[in-house]
């Protein structure tokens, strides 16, 4: 019977849209769910009873992930409740996985080990840090460049261009409409209008300093779309223009 119930739990656990793992006190494998096994690219038979840290966990984080490991099981649940480190698969490739620890306790009350959900965040680490690198860039670029939400309110200006509006800082310009960029909100507004109707829009502008100042632009902007085709921001770069004012396409 017991040996019964064991199997449907396991069964259960193995139709779980998530990763579960449990490591007893000497840091073997106790228990592994079907999708677990899969991720490392390992039957579950192969899996158990293996040493964790030593098999599956990269060498240049095993003793920091051993280590809160021994924490969890000293009952130091608190601080590492939630944890994010990499997991070895068969073919040498790295998943990040952050999970969410539990303690293990016979009837008892003494801890026999550490049971664990994770989910694979891989991708995502990706796309933030794609997403890092392409704000350090846009951050550092000579060219000023502004971002709005598609109702025309600014939500992201670099350096570049709180320079070239002479702001003290960006927090002067997040949250005002593009309108106030140009000597003439109409000439804006017949921009936006455009560049929804085309997608981009490029030309010269007429603009005003925080001085009230004026000066011209070339102004290259495009609407940003989700994978559904739905406008999520409108984004422009902005260059001094020294030559005749003129608008273009």
């Amino acid at each position: 019977m017991l040996k019964y119930e064991r199997d449907r739990v396991q069964n259960y656990l193995d139709i779980a849209g998530t990763i579960i793992i449990a490591i007893d006190t000497e840091q073997k494998v106790a228990l592994i769910i079907k999708k677990s096994s899969e991720l490392l690219g390992y039957h579950q038979k192969d899996i158990l009873g293996k040493n964790w840290f030593d098999t599956f966990i990269p060498e240049k984080c095993r003793q920091e992930t051993k280590e809160v490991y021994l924490q969890l099981i000293s009952g130091n649940l608190g601080s590492f409740e939630h944890f994010e480190n990499p997991v070895l698969t068969r073919n040498g490739e790295e998943r990040i996985i952050r999970w969410y620890n539990s303690i293990l306790k016979d009837k008892k009350g003494r801890i026999i080990g550490t049971l664990s959900s994770g989910e694979d965040i891989t991708e995502r680490k990706k796309v933030e840090e794609e997403m890092k690198v392409r704000s350090v860039a846009m951050d550092s670029s000579l060219t000023a460049i502004a971002i709005a939400n598609p109702e025309g309110y600014i939500t992201y200006v670099n350096s570049a261009f709180v320079k070239l509006w002479d702001f003290f800082n960006e927090e002067e310009v997040l949250g005002k409409s593009v309108r106030d960029l140009g000597t003439s909100g109409k000439t804006i507004t017949l921009v936006i209008n455009e560049l929804f109707s085309r997608g981009s829009w490029a030309g010269e502008l007429s603009c005003r300093r925080k001085d009230r100042t004026e000066f011209h632009v070339h102004l290259s902007a495009s609407l940003v779309m989700d994978e559904t085709g739905k406008t999520i921001c409108i984004m422009g770069s902005f260059r001094i223009y020294q030559g005749i004012k003129k608008q273009n396409r």
